[in-house]
């Protein structure tokens, strides 16, 4: 069985607030998550692989120009 997490608890995980995760839902730029009915929940292996593609070596080093 996967492991998932609510918002509240992978909002923790990511070092981000709720709102947040909750904003980047509907704009975009989140990570993955399920929806069933009116339950959010975000597989734990999906926060840890976004966290890993956040990772930048500089301050000049940008999402566009490493592809994401």
């Amino acid at each position: 069985m996967e492991i998932v997490l609510d918002t509240k608890r992978a909002a923790i995980r990511v070092g981000l607030a709720p709102q947040t995760l909750n904003k980047l839902r509907c704009i975009g730029g989140g990570p993955p998550y399920y929806k069933h009915a009116r339950k959010v929940v975000y597989p734990l292996h999906a926060l840890d692989e976004w966290l890993k593609a956040k990772i930048r070596t500089s301050t000049s080093d940008t999402a566009t120009k490493s592809g994401q």
